[in-house]
């Protein structure tokens, strides 16, 4: 590997999280520019896109994890669009696919948010893509456990959006009521949700503050000591 290309992955590998985050916004939003007559093949698109972003998170990582995530990558690709275009609806391949990657993503983005000293902008990315990546698991779980339309009330057909849509507004506790959990999964599925988002934000917050208390105060020392020079 040449310096030129060693310079490159050094400089992905340090913004990786305002590039990941970045990646979340377009799977997020990137519907909006899309034709409806390609809703579905789009949102498959977008989250893909998300997915395979996400590697760069396990760049210095080990081989094995490096291979764990491509074959993560490529079995919920192949996985999702085989639902798309011959089974038309959602299997539990996928589900359980980005089940998986969910716990090894989330532990890469969780112990960085605690090593990191600083609070810059690739710490505070790093807390909004783990905030995103739980609202997409759950629109996940609770689009695969909605297979005969019978669990949400407010939904008359599987589109991610709508799941998507639903998962952030129970885990920020919003509930305006258009959809609602109409089984006894669904309902402690959204309980349980809604607990994670309560839990995350005030963790999360806490660990934030701290360790913008402790960078103030090594700076106020640093000064002090600049002083007495």
């Amino acid at each position: 590997m040449n310096y030129s290309s060693l310079r490159k992955i050094v400089w992905i590998y340090q913004w990786r999280y305002s590039i990941y985050l970045f990646s979340f916004l377009w799977m997020l939003f990137g519907d909006l520019l899309t034709p409806n007559d390609y809703d579905s093949f789009a949102d498959a698109l977008y989250l893909f896109q998300n997915i395979t972003i996400s590697a760069i998170l396990f760049i210095k990582r080990s081989k094995f994890e490096r291979t764990l995530v491509v074959v993560l990558i490529l079995l919920a690709f192949v996985s999702r669009f085989e639902e798309l275009f011959i089974a038309h609806r959602m299997s539990f391949v996928f589900p359980l696919t980005y089940l998986f990657y969910f716990f090894l993503v989330s532990n890469r983005i969780y112990m960085d948010i605690l090593r990191l000293r600083m609070v810059d902008i690739d710490l505070i990315s790093a807390v909004f893509c783990g905030f995103i990546l739980m609202g997409v698991l759950g629109a996940i779980i609770f689009m695969s456990i909605d297979n005969a339309a019978t669990a949400f009330d407010g939904i008359d057909n599987q589109f991610f959006p709508d799941f998507l849509y639903f998962s952030f507004i129970t885990l920020l506790t919003i509930g305006y009521g258009d959809i609602s959990p109409a089984t006894d999964v669904s309902r402690r599925l959204v309980v349980l949700f809604g607990l994670i988002g309560n839990f995350y934000t005030v963790f999360v917050t806490a660990i934030v503050i701290g360790k913008y208390q402790s960078q103030s105060s090594l700076r106020r020392r640093r000064k002090r000591r600049r002083k007495r020079k």
